[in-house]
């Protein structure tokens, strides 16, 4: 089997699973249960995964185990995926769909995180992350609230994402025109390690 897709909803009376599949290369999860027990384990091959789960425990073991993903979308509802930070050797295609109460707190974790449970003020990293170095070409951000960590994160990945190139931020349509000009002008001004990098601004529906 090379390709997964597992949909566990609400009234899902499952509460463990084990996934063991050495030659799947796709994955898409959707579980909004808590569940007991679960486990992933053997997917050297995963390279491309979609990622909307309840728990934060699970979400945080299921990215954890898989570090050789090329292509991420992460979508996360509530405070998660704090503890150590993750590495990506691989991940060229990153896509983050947030809700702004945790936007932050999830892409900090992603990149390295900050050890409180609501960051206020993200601590940039003391050295660049591999990642951010040598693989990570495309960057998909929705719901960007362009809050000052919100900012901050953003400027350090374009400020360090040596072969990106193309960074595409989606504001919330409850931003006004004025303060959604101030924060596309604010990236756009933003130094860049790619020059080839293209800036794409949209509306997030």
């Amino acid at each position: 089997m090379q390709s997964l897709s597992l949909f566990l909803f609400g009234n899902s009376n499952l509460n463990r699973y084990k996934i063991d599949t050495p030659s799947l290369k796709y994955l898409k999860l959707e579980d909004w249960n808590d569940p007991e027990h679960y486990s992933w384990t053997n997917m050297p091959k995963l390279r491309e995964a979609y990622v909307d789960v309840e728990s934060s425990n699970h979400q945080k073991t299921l990215i954890g185990s898989i570090t050789s993903f090329k292509h991420l979308t992460i979508c996360c509802l509530k405070d998660c995926l704090y503890g150590d930070g993750f590495v990506f050797n691989h991940l060229e295609h990153l896509k983050l769909c947030m809700c702004p109460f945790d936007s932050s707190n999830l892409l900090g974790q992603l990149l390295k995180d900050d050890e409180r449970n609501d960051i206020v003020c993200w601590n940039q990293p003391s050295s660049v992350l591999e990642c951010l170095l040598s693989s990570l070409k495309i960057l998909n951000w929705s719901a960007y609230f362009g809050r000052p960590q919100d900012r901050d994160i953003a400027v350090y990945i374009l400020k360090n994402a040596c072969h990106l190139k193309t960074a595409t931020f989606l504001t919330d349509k409850r931003i006004n025109d004025v303060r959604r000009l101030k924060m596309i002008k604010e990236l756009r001004l933003s130094p860049r390690a790619s020059s080839t990098c293209q800036l794409v601004f949209g509306e997030d529906f």
